[in-house]
């Protein structure tokens, strides 16, 4: 493509703005700017002369595009207005390498049918990027800095409606008009999510999984841990008492040495604070057989013998040999998983919550993120150098000293 000289350049800036002879000499310092910026982008190869062509050819056949575009802009509250100068020759630019203008012709890989069913390819589907930019720059709520970035928008914008395989411009503006930024915004979510999903199913991914899952493990049940010893009231099941009347508390938490549970009495209304520390009960943690939770606990009816009560939720723990049975009754799910898995590490059971599961697994994903947010094409495997061609460089006299030599 011709590379237009600068007097070229004024001559068709003076035909698009309507100026006289020396209205280019005497425009604002901003106007002046905005020449020299756009001066230096059109004597490019490409876009080059091309974009002058296109320019005026877009003054001339989509004089209603213009005025509508620069009534937005002047309407526009923010002042965060676009230069249509500069930004057309960008997508120019953009439609050069869209159709392949210069590549060689079996450098195109896509047959578009909509270029042969239009007068003016080129300047329609120019005049559709416009207008396609114009809308998503107002749908970001871009300013000046953020030209780039709308421009790639736009350019991600056409490249998936291309993939549609449109027959005509009008189809190509009925799927720009689908795809919004918004509507972007969630392809792009959805691209995220399943490339992740890829990277952490890779086998290098799994076997790091595995070795860090042992410390996050460790860090929910230190949480656990944590929630013991900041202590809960829980409800007291009571012979000939109802969860509805005369209702008893008691206070459990786990000593600063994680050696003993200490259960205190309290009322509804008093704080954990102001318990009754004469009524305390200590139970050493080595003496606890195992934690049962919710419905799974043997809750007896006080009212009818040999019956279960079903709408009493809690944990049940089992103490000493005999055992002794102590059931702290809530209706909290979430107290009653942090209290089984906390007492359950206390004892040495191997068993998490489900809830205590999905933490650790959606701990185990944030820091699988981190640890690969700068790494690309993560290797399934290492590969290993091959062997030396001799091993003359191992001594001779290796028995009789004390090198240690690895097997190979």
């Amino acid at each position: 493509m011709r590379i237009p000289t600068e007097a070229e350049i004024e001559r068709q800036l003076k035909l698009l703005n309507g100026e006289s002879s020396k209205g280019m000499h005497v425009m604002s310092e901003e106007k002046r700017a905005e020449f020299l910026k756009f001066t230096e982008a059109v004597i490019q190869t490409p876009p080059g002369s091309l974009a002058l062509e296109t320019i005026l050819l877009f003054v001339t056949h989509y004089a209603d595009s213009i005025t509508k575009i620069s009534v937005e802009n002047a309407m526009r509250s923010d002042n965060n207005l676009w230069s249509l100068l500069l930004v057309s020759v960008h997508l120019v630019q953009m439609l050069i390498d869209i159709l392949h203008v210069i590549n060689e012709p079996e450098e195109g890989d896509r047959l578009m049918v909509l270029l042969f069913k239009s007068d003016r390819p080129f300047l329609d589907l120019f005049a559709v990027l416009v207008k396609l930019f114009h809308r998503t720059w107002r749908e970001m709520h871009a300013s000046e800095e953020d030209i780039k970035k709308v421009l790639a928008v736009v350019r991600k914008q056409i490249d998936v409606c291309l993939l549609e395989k449109p027959d005509t411009i009008e189809k190509l503006e009925e799927l720009l008009a689908a795809h919004s930024y918004p509507h972007m915004k969630k392809i792009w979510e959805k691209e995220r999510s399943a490339k992740e999903a890829e990277e952490l199913q890779s086998d290098a991914v799994k076997e790091l999984r595995e070795y860090l899952r042992p410390s996050i493990v460790e860090l929910v049940l230190k949480n656990r841990k944590c929630v013991l010893k900041s202590g809960y009231k829980f409800g007291k099941l009571v012979k000939s008492k109802s969860m509805q009347k005369g209702q008893q508390f008691w206070f459990w938490k786990l000593d600063a040495n994680e050696k003993m549970l200490i259960c205190t009495d309290c009322s509804n209304t008093e704080s954990s604070s102001n318990a009754n520390s004469s009524g305390n009960i200590k139970i050493d943690i080595a003496d606890v057989q195992s934690v049962v939770a919710g419905g799974e606990g043997d809750f007896p009816k006080s009212s009818t013998k040999g019956k279960k009560n079903s709408n009493v939720r809690g944990i049940t723990l089992e103490v000493g040999d005999k055992p002794d049975l102590y059931h702290l009754l809530t209706f909290d799910e979430q107290t009653i998983n942090a209290w089984c898995d906390g007492i359950n590490a206390l004892i040495g059971v191997n068993k998490l919550s489900i809830q205590a599961q999905r933490q650790v697994d959606r701990f185990l994903n944030i820091e699988l993120k981190m640890r690969l947010l700068e790494l690309d094409h993560i290797p399934n495997s290492i590969e290993i150098p091959p062997l030396p061609k001799n091993f003359d460089w191992i001594p001779k006299d290796i028995a009789d000293t004390k090198i240690s030599v690895t097997k190979v």
